[in-house]
C-alpha cells in the first residue's frame, strides 16, 4: 500500500481510471477524503486498471476504488471490509463484480437495503434536540460497538468521533444522571440528509429511545429528504422506520468480508443475518 498525503490525488486517480464499462464503490466526500489525509489513514493500491484505497478502522481496513472487469483484485494480508451498493436493475452487474472480489478472498457478510422518507412537510412535536458534547465521545462509541458489527468498518475511530460531535452531527437521549442511553449519527447534504448510525444501549431498549431521536433529527435537520442503511432482517430497524415513514428505494447492497490471516467463519450470502449482532433499537 501507497499513503495518499495529498486529497487531489484521489480525484486525478479516480479520473485516470474512467472507463466504458467501469464500476466504483467510492462513495468517500471530499470532506472525509480531506480528514483522512490529516488523520494519515488513507492508502491505496494502484491496479492496471483501476485503483483501489483504504482507511482503517478499529483493525479493520474499509477498501473502496474503481475497477473494470479485467481488473485483478489482490489478496488482503489484514482483515478487509468493502461493500457493493446497486439498485434493483444492475443487480446482475453487481453479483459480477461481488463474485470476483470473491475470488480474491473475500466472503458476503450481510445484505443492506436503502430506505428513503420525503421531506416532511409538517415537523412532529417532539423533544429538543440534545447535542453530544465534548467528554461523550468514549460513550457515543462505546454504543455503536455495542450496537454494530466492527466488521462492517463503519465505526467511527475516537478522532473522527471528536470530529462529528464538534460537528454537532450526534445527537443523544440522556437519562437522569446526565449519563447517555441512546445516540443518532448523521450526516448533511444541500437537499438531504442520511442516518448514519442509530442506536440505544443495550440495556435502555424498549422505552422509546429510538423514536425520540428520530423525532429530534426530523427537527434538527428541518425535516429534509432523509436515507437510511439497514441490514436485511433487521425486524426492529425495518418496522421502526417504517413507522416513521420510511419505504425501500430500490437500492441495496452486500458487504464483504477478507479475513486476512485469520480463519473466515463460514457465514454466508444464503444465511445472511447468521449470528451477527443487530443494529440495536
Amino acid at each position: 500500500m501507497i499513503k495518499i498525503t495529498d486529497e487531489l490525488e484521489v480525484g486525478q486517480l479516480i479520473a485516470s481510471s474512467l472507463a466504458p464499462g467501469i464500476f466504483s464503490n467510492h462513495t468517500l466526500s471530499g470532506d472525509a477524503v480531506e480528514r483522512a489525509v490529516k488523520e494519515n489513514n488513507l492508502y491505496m493500491i494502484k491496479m492496471h486498471p483501476g485503483v483501489l484505497f483504504f482507511r482503517k478502522y478499529d483493525g479493520t481496513w474499509r477498501m473502496t476504488g474503481a475497477f473494470l472487469p479485467d481488473s485483478v483484485v489482490p489478496e488482503m494480508e489484514e482483515r478487509t471490509v468493502t461493500e457493493i451498493a446497486f439498485r434493483e436493475k444492475d443487480a446482475e452487474k453487481a453479483e459480477f463484480y461481488a463474485q470476483k472480489i470473491c475470488g480474491a478472498g473475500f466472503h458476503i457478510l450481510f445484505l443492506r437495503k436503502r430506505r428513503t422518507r420525503q421531506k416532511l412537510e409538517t415537523l412532529p412535536e417532539g423533544p429538543e434536540p440534545v447535542l453530544a458534547g465534548p467528554g461523550d465521545e468514549p460513550a457515543v462509541r462505546q454504543i455503536m460497538k455495542e450496537a454494530f458489527d466492527p466488521d462492517a468498518g463503519c465505526i467511527p475511530n475516537i478522532r473522527e468521533t471528536q470530529t462529528i460531535v464538534q460537528e454537532g452531527k450526534v445527537l443523544c437521549v440522556r437519562g437522569d444522571e446526565g449519563d447517555i442511553l441512546g445516540i443518532l449519527h448523521f450526516e448533511t447534504a444541500n437537499l438531504s440528509s442520511e442516518i448514519r448510525h442509530l442506536a440505544v444501549r443495550e440495556d435502555c431498549r424498549g422505552r422509546g429511545i429510538a423514536q425520540k431521536l428520530l423525532e429530534m433529527y426530523a427537527i434538527r435537520t428541518e425535516g429534509r429528504k432523509s436515507h437510511v442503511w439497514t441490514r436485511l432482517g433487521n425486524t426492529a430497524a425495518e418496522h421502526i422506520y417504517e413507522k416513521n415513514g420510511y419505504r425501500a428505494d430500490g437500492y441495496q447492497s452486500m458487504v464483504l468480508l477478507h479475513p486476512g490471516k485469520e480463519t473466515y467463519d463460514g457465514r454466508t450470502v444464503e444465511d445472511p443475518a447468521g449470528d451477527l449482532p443487530r443494529c440495536g433499537l
